[in-house]
C-alpha cells in the first residue's frame, strides 16, 4: 500500500467591489508549498517516519497566484 503524508495547505482570496458593478479578486493557492510525500509504511506505525518508511515519490505542486476582474451588466 502507498500512503500520502498529510501536509498543510493554505489558500487565500481577497476581493473588493469597485464601481457599481465591478469586482477585483486576488487568489493565492498552496502558500506553504510543502512537499507531498507518498510512502510505504514498513513499520506499520500508520504515520510517516523518515528513518523507517520508504518514500515512493515526493513532489512540490507549487504556489499559484491569480488576479481577476469581473463586471456585470
Amino acid at each position: 500500500d502507498i500512503y500520502e503524508n498529510p501536509r498543510n495547505v493554505l489558500d487565500i482570496q481577497l476581493s473588493k467591489r469597485i464601481f457599481k458593478h465591478g469586482e477585483i479578486k486576488l487568489n493565492a493557492s498552496d502558500i506553504f508549498n510543502q512537499k507531498a510525500i507518498f510512502y510505504q509504511d514498513f513499520n506499520h506505525s500508520k504515520k510517516y517516519e523518515a528513518t523507517h518508511d520508504k518514500v515512493i515519490n515526493g513532489i512540490r505542486y507549487g504556489r499559484t497566484f491569480s488576479f481577476s476582474f469581473a463586471y456585470s451588466f
